[in-house]
């Protein structure tokens, strides 16, 4: 599908790159609304999930193209939207999750809590329908594109006017040097919390990537690469820490039972196997290797 980083160059001015790139983003996300208010699983919530984080991550990315106190309000707004989609988006994956585990569909002992979940989704969704209109009764469409096609500062500006050439490496340089200095705030293999800040910034360097993967070579989207398998390994073990984390709650609320007690312990020997995986990546030498392999993309 034809996109507008099909276009960007290295000689693409900051300011064109924003306002081209964020209308897209923008119109991507608008057109999961229907869907998303139908409260569809997948072509709806978590389609618009992915598209409000795109959009989000895209408006922080090219923040300095714009005068500042109206922008920041627009993101403000944008990452409220953000969170009321990921409470239902959360609940989703988590009872999808509670569906495959063994013997569900057999048992009745986790009936009460999916029904829980259902019904914070449900109350959820409300308040995600109550977010939207009132982006819309705020005129939020409109505000969005007059700040992004007005309000970007001239071309003599210091960022602003700047070519993409010199922008991308310093944005994709800030990002993976903030994923590098969370790799090595990571305690180990049960850091729950490192693990989850390495995921979200590396999710960052990503998108930053993504943006800019026409301007460069091969080596850079070899690069790319490595950055969406580490994302990947990273997300299998955090929807594996949620699970656990969420089970634990409820043996230690409702008591332990066999099958429970048995679908915990095969949990964690898959939430191991998963870290595993990703391990390569949060040692010393990997991380360094990992900052080298992108960072000489970016010559």
């Amino acid at each position: 599908m034809a996109t507008v980083l099909d276009k960007f160059r290295r000689r693409t001015r900051v300011r064109k790159a924003a306002r081209l790139f964020l209308l897209e983003r923008f119109e991507s996300l608008v057109a999961c609304v229907p869907a998303a208010l139908a409260g569809d699983p997948e072509a709806g919530i978590h389609a618009m999930r992915v598209e409000a984080k795109r959009l989000r991550e895209a408006l922080r990315l090219f923040r300095r193209a714009y005068r500042r106190d109206s922008f920041d309000h627009l993101l403000a707004e944008i990452e409220t939207l953000n969170d009321r989609l990921g409470a239902v988006r959360d609940a989703d994956v988590l009872d999808a999750h509670l569906a495959d585990l063994p013997g569900v569909a057999e048992t009745e002992e986790l009936t009460p809590l999916r029904a829980e979940l259902a019904s914070q989704r449900e109350r959820d969704l409300t308040t995600f329908h109550t977010a939207l209109g009132e982006l819309a009764a705020s005129d939020f469409e409109a505000r969005f594109r007059d700040l992004i096609i007005n309000g970007r500062h001239r071309i003599d500006h210091k960022v602003a006017g700047r070519k993409l050439s010199w922008f991308a490496p310093r944005e994709v340089g800030r990002r993976l040097r903030r994923v590098l200095k969370r790799i090595r705030a990571v305690s180990g293999e049960f850091d729950v919390h490192g693990l989850h800040e390495v995921r979200i910034a590396n999710k960052q360097l990503r998108y930053a990537m993504e943006t800019f993967a026409s301007i460069y070579d091969r080596r850079f989207q070899r690069a790319l690469d490595a950055v969406v398998e580490l994302h990947s390994r990273l997300g299998d073990v955090h929807d594996l820490d949620v699970l656990i984390e969420r089970l634990d709650q409820w043996t230690a609320e409702h008591g332990p039972t066999e099958d429970l007690t048995a679908q915990l312990e095969a949990l964690r020997t898959r939430r191991a196997k998963a870290y595993a995986r990703a391990e390569r990546w949060l040692t010393r030498e990997g991380a360094r290797s990992f900052g080298h392999t992108v960072m000489d993309t970016l010559d």
